[in-house]
Parts: C-alpha cells; sequence; structure tokens
C-alpha cells in the first residue's frame, strides 16, 4: 500500500486547497501563492508564524511519546488503549498519538520558507531574512532528530513537496546515523562564530527568542549522538557562554532547618516562569483550537489519564538531603512536598484522592509540572544543557568535572577545588568558568550544583568517586539519574535513555532502565522485548491521500 504525505503549508500564510484538513488561512494582510519568493521580512514573520504554529500541533504528543516510553511515567485506570499501548510497546498504526503526519507537514513548511525566502535581502546593512533561513533549518533539523527517536526512520527531504499526490515512499528513507550526517552537513555552515550570540528572527515587537530553537543546542544534540564528545562539549558551553546560562540558587525547594518539619524556600517551579531559565519552548495560545495544550488536563486529578512511575518517585525518596555535614533526611524535594495547601504543587508531583469519599482514602500521584504553566512546553532548559555538557565531557575524561555541574556548580571555586587539574591540563575551549578569566569569574559565580536544587547543600558531603567503580559509567548513572530528578514528564527521557545506550553500544541499559517501572511479573518480558531495538520505535501512522 502506497504512503502519501499530505502536505500543509499551515497557520496563517499557506492555505492550498488539498489541505484543508488542517488549518484554515485566517490573514488577510499577505498572500503568496504557491512557489512565490518570501522577499520582505513581513512575509517571512507569517511563513514563520505557520511554522510555529505547527510546533504547537506536535507538542502533546511528542511528550507523551518520549515519556511514556521512558521510566518515568505509567499509565492509570483512566488510560485510553492508545496510550496502554505505548506504555507496553504495541502501538498500531492507527494510534491517535502518532503524529508524523504532522512531523512532516512541519518539515515542509520549513522546506517552503528555507527554499523561497530571499537571503541576499539587505535592511539596515544586514541581510535580515539570512535569519529566518537559519532558524527555519534548526527547527527543522530538530524536527527531523525526534521524527528519527520515535519512528526510527524517517523520509528525508530538503526539498518543498508542493504536489499534494506525491507518493512518500518515492523520497528516501533513511535511518538516526545517516540522517545525523547530513544534518550536520546542513547547520554546520551556519554556527555562529565562537562567543558572538545567535540573532533571532523578530517577532511582532516580542521577545520571543526562546520560541526558537539554537543553533548550537542542536549542533550540540546532534554531535553527542554521533559520539563525538569534544564538538558536542564545545556546542553546549557556548551555548551556556552565550545565553549566559546559569544555575542561580534562586530556584530551590529547601527545608526551614535542620530540624526538618517545616519547609522553608519552595521556589524550584519559578524557574518555569523563569526566561533566564528557558532555552527553547513551544508557547500555546488560544488563537486556534489545534493550538492548545491539553497536557495540563491529561495530568490533573480530573482526568488522570497518566502518573508518575513508581521508580520516579523512588528515584525522588531515595536521595538525601543535606542541611549540614552531620544531619541529613530522605528525599529530593523536587518530587513530591508533603503539603494540602497552595504549596501542593511545588515539586514535580503531589498526592491527592482523585474526589473520592471512601472512608479509607486512597491517595494517587499526580503530576504537578504543568498546573501552574498550562501554556507552555520546554523543548529545553539550562539545566538540560549543563547535564549534556557534563555527559559529554565525562565521556572525554573528566569525571569530576562533570560531577562538578551535580556536586558544586561550575564555576572558579569549584574548578580549583573539586576539579582534578589533570582534567584542566589541556585547555579546551570548552574548560572556561572563571578559573582563567576574570570576567567569566563574575559570570559564573552564581552557578550551583543542579542537586542543590532539591537536595539542599549536597556540596558539604564527600564529591569524591567510590573506589572500585567503572568510573566513567558510575558519573554517567549519576548524570542521568539527575536528569529524571530536574527534567522528568518534560519530553526528553527516552530519549535521554537512547543516547547512553548509543553511548555504550547496549540496548540492554535502556531495556533495564524502562522495565524497572512495571511490576515483577512483566518487567522480565518488557526487558526481553527492549533488548531488541526494533521495539523501541513507533510504526508510520495510517496516511492516506485525501
Amino acid at each position: 500500500m502506497k504512503k502519501y504525505l499530505i502536505i500543509i503549508f499551515s497557520g496563517i500564510l499557506f492555505t492550498f486547497n488539498s489541505c484543508h484538513d488542517f488549518f484554515e488561512s485566517d490573514s488577510t494582510n499577505v498572500s503568496i501563492t504557491k512557489g512565490d519568493t518570501i522577499g520582505t521580512e513581513r512575509e517571512a514573520l507569517y511563513a514563520m508564524s505557520g511554522i510555529l504554529q505547527h510546533l504547537q500541533v506536535i507538542g502533546d504528543n511528542w511528550v507523551i511519546a518520549n515519556e511514556l516510553r521512558g521510566d518515568l511515567l505509567a499509565v492509570t485506570h483512566n488510560s485510553s488503549q492508545d496510550l496502554w499501548d505505548i506504555y507496553n510497546f504495541e502501538v498500531e498504526p492507527t494510534n491517535s498519538y502518532l503524529n508524523d503526519r504532522e512531523f512532516y507537514a512541519l518539515i515542509n513548511d520549513c522546506n517552503y520558507l528555507i527554499k523561497y525566502v530571499d537571503t541576499t535581502k539587505i535592511v539596515q546593512d544586514e541581510k535580515i531574512l539570512k535569519r529566518y533561513m537559519s532558524a527555519t533549518k534548526s527547527i527543522r533539523a530538530w524536527a527531523y532528530m525526534q521524527m528519527a527517536m520515535i519512528y526510527g526512520q524517517v523520509y528525508y527531504s530538503t526539498e518543498p513537496i508542493l504536489d499534494a499526490t506525491q507518493d512518500m515512499s518515492k523520497l528516501p528513507k533513511i535511518s538516526m546515523d545517516v540522517l545525523v550526517d547530513s544534518l550536520l552537513d546542513d547547520l554546520s555552515p551556519l554556527k555562529p562564530v565562537d562567543n558572538t550570540i545567535e540573532h533571532f528572527p523578530g517577532y511582532f515587537g516580542e521577545n520571543t527568542e526562546d520560541y526558537f530553537i539554537p543553533i548550537r543546542l542542536v549542533l550540540g544534540d546532534l554531535y553527542l549522538w554521533k559520539k563525538d564528545y569534544y564538538n558536542a562539549a564545545l556546542m553546549y558551553y557556548q551555548l551556556i557562554l552565550t545565553k549566559r546560562l546559569v544555575l542561580s540558587s534562586s530556584f530551590q525547594n529547601k527545608w526551614k532547618d535542620n530540624q526538618f518539619l517545616e519547609y522553608g524556600t519552595l521556589t524550584w517551579r519559578q524557574l518555569f516562569l523563569n526566561s533566564g531559565e528557558v532555552v527553547s519552548k513551544i508557547r500555546y495560545t488560544d488563537d486556534y483550537a489545534e493550538s492548545v495544550t491539553i497536557l495540563s488536563k491529561i495530568f490533573s486529578p480530573e482526568y488522570y489519564w497518566l502518573a508518575p512511575s513508581l521508580t520516579a518517585i523512588s528515584n525522588w525518596e531515595s536521595q538525601t538531603y543535606v542541611e549540614t555535614a552531620t544531619r541529613t533526611t530522605a528525599g529530593d524535594l523536587r518530587g513530591r512536598i508533603n503539603s494540602s495547601g497552595p504549596n501542593k504543587n511545588a515539586g514535580s508531583y503531589y498526592s491527592d484522592n482523585l474526589g473520592s469519599s471512601t472512608i479509607e482514602e486512597i491517595l494517587y500521584p499526580v503530576v504537578s509540572k504543568y498546573e501552574f504553566n498550562n501554556n507552555t512546553t520546554y523543548l529545553c532548559r539550562a539545566s538540560q544543557v549543563y547535564l549534556k555538557y557534563a555527559e559529554a565531557v565525562n565521556r572525554l575524561g573528566k569525571h569530576y568535572l562533570a560531577l562538578a555541574v551535580l556536586k558544586k556548580g561550575l564555576n572558579r571555586e569549584s574548578l580549583t577545588s573539586l576539579v582534578s587539574q589533570s582534567e584542566l591540563a589541556g585547555n579546551e575551549p570548552f574548560l572556561d568558568f572563571g578559573q582563567n578569566t576574570p570576567y567569566l569569574a563574575d559570570l559564573f559565580s552564581a552557578n550551583k550544583g543542579i542537586q542543590e536544587r532539591g537536595c539542599g547543600n549536597v556540596g558539604l558531603l564527600s564529591t569524591s568517586i567510590p573506589t572500585g567503580v567503572d568510573t566513567l559509567i558510575w558519573v554517567e548513572d549519576q548524570i542521568i539519574m539527575e536528569a529524571a530528578l530536574e527534567n522528568a514528564f518534560e519530553g526528553n527521557r527516552f530519549v535521554d535513555l537512547m543516547r547512553v545506550a548509543n553511548h555504550r553500544d547496549d540496548p540492554l541499559y535502556l531495556a533495564k532502565m524502562v522495565a524497572s517501572k512495571f511490576p515483577p511479573g512483566q518487567k522480565e518480558a518488557m526487558e526481553q522485548k527492549l533488548s531488541d531495538k526494533e521495539n523501541w520505535f513507533f510504526p508510520e501512522s495510517e496516511m492516506k491521500n485525501q
């Protein structure tokens, strides 16, 4: 049976008769017909609006696909069969959460803008429309990479398809490894010069820098998958440096004192509203019915379609909170805050009776991350950039440098006390957090270890690596655990596990991690299933010519 790609030029700008089933154009300000050059900034803005709107369309299912396949999210008694099928890795082509059509539509919108935007246009001595082309190539590369992580292989094309009857099977279908090389070839020439900021399109006078996906972020992810750890570390460092990303102590959940009876500061959730923490996001509006996230609903007690897994809960509960070197208690406060008041959703989840009025009250874990900000999906936060940087430098043999990201933060003090000087002796261009350059010492002086956001003064305890362990693997396990504690339910977990399995050339790593959330009677069978990488991915949806 042939597969057909239904072409969508979405949102405000592009609408053809063959694709009315997705979006209708409601703009009378700009009209571009098939094959027209995008020659003004206003035309480019409207074209970019269509691309950003398509990001909105894929956002919810992107989160569900990457979290429900991971170890931190589980189904509930309210879950649909389609969600159960994702959870059990038994997805059928008719599953309602498959969104390959929407991904290809987004990519095709990108292809159109890239081909037809006039990058020679000069406004105030700048080729202003080149910004739009660069930003669009980055979004396209990100979309292709996410598709490969979800579907295993992708139909690859950089040309816009203007004929709605074109047979998709005629396009080349490529694997992740081949795709990464193609995307690096396409995106590398657009990398900003080192130590310079990346310029993004303006957007009707708004500060919308984080609506886009930085080229350095995408390049870093591509290099990390390719096991080019040097260039991955360089890209993440340049992103940290040029966006001035700092893991501030302003966003922490803390006990009031060493009695552990009352909560003190509960500000961790506020980082989701802080522009300095957000690197890239999908922002939703109510302008279009298709552009409203449902995540806050499906995690809520009213719907309760998805919930934290027992593995996720155990991760938080098994951590050690440090008040002083001799006063500690169990639990990471980024997990559950034991409160029935307004602070109950200050962590990642809380307990709720789901409206039950039974005599014996049963409490259920409820994801709270989307309750206080239900119009945004975060593609990347500063913590993720630092954790991926740690992942890369650990693979380069700089184990204590990677550990500093978790424990004390990357600043002049930690790089002169915690980090072995032999790890810094090479003077690679991604190591300077102020120990060499005075102005960077000021910039990164506020940098704290990520674990401090929920575990108190962790730097007071020993930061040495245990003897008798594989140092690289031990530190990598700490990094991936920290990603679970800090970034659970945000859409990256399965990709994180895939990437580490790729580092280690060990599919069983992912299989064991995901199987951990299943009960004993199913755990062994799931581990066996996922030891075959072919079972990690979704099938193509049933796409029909309309």
